[in-house]
C-alpha cells in the first residue's frame, strides 16, 4: 500500500503515457481506415463518372458524327463516331475491370458493350448508305431508332450500377464516421486520466513550485507544439491557465472531430486567426483544419459535379426529343439553361448568313422573362456590343460589373441590375452556330460557364 502512496503520481503519468500510446497507435490504424474508405469512395465515383462517358462520349459522339455526316456528307464529321468506337474499348475496359475488384456481375454491363456495338456497326453501315447515295434506306434506317436499345441497356444497367456504388458510398462514410469518432473517444479518455493525474501532481509537488512551473510550462509548449497554439507570450501565465488551456485543447479537440464527423464543415477553432496560423499548420488543431477543409472540397466538388452531370443529362434529353423541331429545341434549351443557372432574363441568338454580302450576323431567336419592349427581331453583326464580340471571338464574356445602360430587369419593386450576365458562344467543332445570353442576380462561377460551354456543344452539333 506504501508503495502505491509513493508512487501513485508515476503510475498515473505511465497509465496516461500508455494511454497516449495506444491513442496514438489507434489514430493512425483509424486514419488508414479513413484513407481506404475514402480510396474506396473515390474508386466508385470514379466509375459512375466513367459509366456516364459511355453515354456522353461515346453514344452521343456516334449520334453527332452521322447526322453531321448525313446533312453535309463531310468525312470529316464522322470524327466522333470514328472517335467514339475507339473510346469504347477503353472505357468498357476500364468499368469492368474496376467492377471485377468490387466481385460486381458485370453482365448487364456486357450487354450493353454488346448493344453499344451493335448500334456503332448499324450507324457504320448507315453511313454507307450516305456515301452510296441510298437516302431512302439511310431514312429508313434512321427511324428505326436503333439508338434507344443501347440508351435503354445503358440506362437500366446505370440505375442498378449506381444503387450499388452509392452503397458502398455510404460505407464508406459511415466507415470514416466510426473512425472518427473512435479518435474522439481515444482523446476522452486520455482527457479523463490526465486530469486526475495534473491534480494529483499539483498537490505532490507543491513545495517544489519552482520544479512545478518548469514542468507546466513545458507541458504548454508541448501543447501548443502539438494541440494548438494562440501565439501568446508564456510569460505570466498561471498555473491555473496553464492546465485549463491544456484540457481545453483537449475538448476543443474532442469537439471539433466530432463536429467534422457529424459532416458540419463550417466549424471553426476558437482562437485561430490569422495571427498565429502560421505557426499551427503542424499542431492538431492545423491538421484537422485542413483535413476539414479537404472534405468541404470534396463535398463542394461532389455538389457540382452531380449538378453538371444532371444538367447535361437532361440536357440531352432535351435536344434528343427536339431533334426534328428546332424552334421549339431552341426554347427548351433556353428555358431550361436559364433556370438551371438560377438566371433571372436570357436570350438566344442564332447565326444567320448575309448572302448578299458574304457574311454573317446573329439573329434574336428567343428571349424568355422579356417584356413586349424588347424588340425581338434584333440583329447583331460580329463585334458589336458583347454579344457581338463574344461571337467575333468565339469565347465566352463575364459582366461581372454589369452597367446601368446595359440590361436591367423589371420587376415588382422597379428596375433592378443583375449581378452578373453570361454571354457564351454555342460552337461545335469549332464552328458557332448560336450565342447565349443570361441575367443573373447571383455570381455565375467558372465550372457554372464550363457547364453552359459543354451545353452549347450539344446543341451546336445538333442545330
Amino acid at each position: 500500500m506504501s508503495f502505491i502512496k509513493k508512487y501513485i503520481l508515476y503510475i498515473l503519468l505511465g497509465m496516461v503515457m500508455f494511454i497516449m500510446i495506444i491513442s496514438l497507435i489507434m489514430t493512425m490504424l483509424n486514419n488508414s481506415e479513413i484513407k481506404r474508405n475514402l480510396k474506396l469512395k473515390a474508386q466508385a465515383q470514379d466509375i459512375l463518372q466513367t459509366n456516364s462517358l459511355i453515354l456522353r462520349e461515346v453514344l452521343h459522339s456516334i449520334d453527332l458524327g452521322l447526322r453531321g455526316y448525313a446533312i453535309t456528307k463531310n468525312e470529316g464529321l464522322l470524327q466522333p463516331m470514328l472517335k467514339a468506337s475507339e473510346s469504347s474499348n477503353e472505357i468498357f475496359g476500364h468499368i469492368n475491370a474496376e467492377l471485377n475488384a468490387q466481385n460486381y456481375d458485370t453482365k448487364e454491363l456486357a450487354n450493353v458493350q454488346y448493344q453499344v456495338k451493335s448500334y456503332l456497326d448499324f450507324c457504320t453501315n448507315m453511313a454507307e448508305d450516305v456515301r452510296a447515295g441510298r437516302s431512302d434506306t439511310f431514312l429508313s434506317k434512321l427511324n428505326q431508332d436503333k439508338g434507344y436499345f443501347a440508351w435503354k441497356a445503358w440506362d437500366e444497367h446505370t440505375k442498378k450500377l449506381e444503387a450499388f456504388e452509392d452503397g458502398l458510398i455510404v460505407t464508406a462514410d459511415e466507415k470514416v464516421a466510426k473512425a472518427m469518432s473512435q479518435n474522439l473517444w481515444l482523446k476522452i479518455i486520455l482527457v479523463v486520466f490526465s486530469i486526475p493525474t495534473f491534480t494529483l501532481a499539483l498537490a505532490t509537488v507543491h513545495i517544489e513550485n519552482n520544479k512545478k512551473k518548469r514542468l507546466l510550462l513545458n507541458l504548454e509548449r508541448n501543447n501548443r507544439k502539438y494541440q494548438f497554439d494562440p501565439g501568446l507570450s508564456l510569460e505570466g501565465l498561471t498555473e491555473p491557465q496553464i492546465l485549463n488551456f491544456s484540457i481545453e485543447n483537449m475538448r476543443q479537440t474532442a469537439e471539433f472531430v466530432k463536429q467534422v464527423a457529424s459532416g458540419n464543415y463550417e466549424n471553426t477553432w476558437p482562437g485561430l486567426n490569422e495571427k498565429n496560423l502560421a505557426i499551427n499548420q503542424h499542431t492538431i488543431a492545423g491538421e484537422l483544419i485542413q483535413m476539414q477543409l479537404q472534405m468541404k472540397e470534396v463535398k463542394l466538388s461532389d455538389q457540382k459535379r452531380i449538378w453538371a452531370n444532371e444538367g447535361l443529362t437532361k440536357f440531352s434529353e432535351i435536344i434528343r426529343n427536339n431533334k426534328n423541331n428546332f424552334t421549339e429545341m431552341s426554347n427548351q434549351s433556353v428555358t431550361f439553361l436559364t433556370k438551371h443557372l438560377n438566371g433571372w432574363q436570357s436570350a438566344l441568338y442564332i447565326k444567320k448568313q448575309d448572302v448578299e454580302n458574304n457574311s454573317y450576323y446573329l439573329e434574336t431567336s428567343v428571349l424568355y422573362a422579356f417584356d413586349s419592349k424588347r424588340n425581338k427581331n434584333e440583329t447583331i453583326n460580329p463585334g458589336e456590343g458583347v454579344v457581338g464580340q463574344a461571337f467575333l471571338d468565339c469565347k465566352p464574356i463575364l459582366l461581372k460589373e454589369v452597367p446601368d445602360s446595359y440590361w436591367k430587369i423589371n420587376s415588382a419593386s422597379g428596375e433592378l441590375k443583375p449581378a452578373n450576365v453570361l454571354i457564351v458562344p454555342f460552337q461545335f467543332n469549332n464552328e458557332i452556330k448560336a450565342v447565349f445570353e443570361v441575367a443573373s442576380f447571383y455570381e455565375i462561377t467558372e465550372f457554372e460557364i464550363e457547364f453552359i460551354e459543354k451545353a452549347g456543344e450539344y446543341f451546336a452539333s445538333a442545330g
